[in-house]
């Protein structure tokens, strides 16, 4: 009897108003920063078609970022669709003392976030390798070390799984992994790719003392994508058990959330505190990203003229080289830039 009401006491709290409202906002705060973060994917596509130029985009970027979203599409899908996966997470994590079982906390709307982020880096792909006509730099290459490090991650992943398969998913190896324990470790890999773009940009902006060339508006919306996608993962592990340890079962959501709230706050200081008045007096206000987006099309227009390493004008002869020519982060890809003649006097 004590077994039947402690049970009948847990399905009326799981079918309360406030579970209901908190099912809610989960899925709310999942599209809500699905529909950010997404967003923020599509100034550098629209960009190139505009300048019919690819001039921009650093060759290694696009790389580590399509191979990224493959590797986070792979365990978002597996974790959020394959029973098989969902069964062995739950032999993991479940509470062996209780018959509830746990699940990944991988919602619909992951997937999907994983799947248009490759989906829109696959576009960016093509752009830079198979769009004919689209104009490049000489010095725009895949680098050996973009090769190399790719070429790891495969090999490891080949590995990994042979040493699965050899000991039927049972754990038994040297690296006591399971399909479960790859399928985590691919997701970090993406995190991993995640923090190395941002590192270039923020230093960038150090060397420049400035953020100009880059709407503030695009790290606003990645920012708020942040925090929805953290609320959801928060939720979510609440409605499972009330027990917010399940955040740390499901490592890659929220690191990536994490990463990219500290890199988004080092980006806002930059703009709006440590450059903003330096940038205010050498560029001006802008009223609007559109404005933004037009003047950065207008100071880059002339980017196809050059081959190679832009040689600096006269009047910045005391600019330093690695000031002259440097990464541009625009909406989610970084982008490397010949200066214009307001950049390179302001160096």
């Amino acid at each position: 009897e004590m077994t039947s009401s402690l049970v009948g006491s847990e399905m009326c709290i799981r079918d309360s108003p406030t579970i209901m409202v908190l099912q809610t906002l989960s899925i709310c705060c999942g599209w809500l920063y699905t529909l950010s973060w997404g967003l923020g994917m599509y100034p550098p596509v629209i960009t190139n078609i505009k300048l019919w130029s690819v001039q921009g985009l650093s060759f290694d970027f696009i790389c580590f970022n399509t191979f990224g979203y493959i590797l986070y599409t792979l365990y978002y899908g597996f974790m959020r669709y394959s029973n098989y996966i969902k069964e062995e997470y739950g032999d993991r994590y479940s509470d062996p003392n209780s018959s509830e079982r746990v699940y990944p906390l991988i919602k619909t709307n992951d997937f999907i976030f994983a799947m248009h982020g490759l989906v829109l880096n696959t576009i960016l792909f093509t752009q830079v390798f198979f769009w004919k006509g689209m104009k490049t730099n000489d010095n725009q290459k895949i680098s050996i070390v973009c090769k190399l490090i790719l070429s790891l991650v495969v090999l490891y992943s080949i590995l990994a799984s042979v040493l699965i398969i050899e000991t039927n998913d049972t754990g038994k190896n040297f690296l006591h992994f399971q399909w479960l324990d790859l399928l985590t470790s691919l997701g970090l890999i993406k995190i991993i790719m995640s923090v190395c773009k941002n590192i270039p940009q923020t230093i960038y902006n150090y060397n420049r003392k400035s953020t100009h060339g880059w709407p503030i508006e695009m790290i606003w919306l990645d920012f708020t994508g942040a925090v929805f996608s953290f609320a959801q993962l928060v939720i979510d592990s609440y409605l499972t058990s009330g027990d917010l340890s399940h955040i740390f079962n499901n490592l890659p959501k929220f690191l990536l959330s994490l990463e990219v709230a500290i890199s988004d706050t080092i980006f806002f200081l930059q703009h709006y505190v440590w450059y903003y008045n330096n940038d205010i007096e050498k560029f001006g206000e802008y009223n609007s990203l559109l404005q933004e987006e037009e003047r950065f099309l207008i100071e880059h227009e002339h980017d196809h003229d050059h081959n190679g390493n832009t040689v600096p004008s006269s009047n910045s002869s005391n600019a330093q080289p690695d000031l002259e020519t440097g990464l541009l982060s625009h909406g989610n890809c970084l982008l490397y830039t010949s200066p214009s003649p307001r950049d390179s006097t302001s160096s």
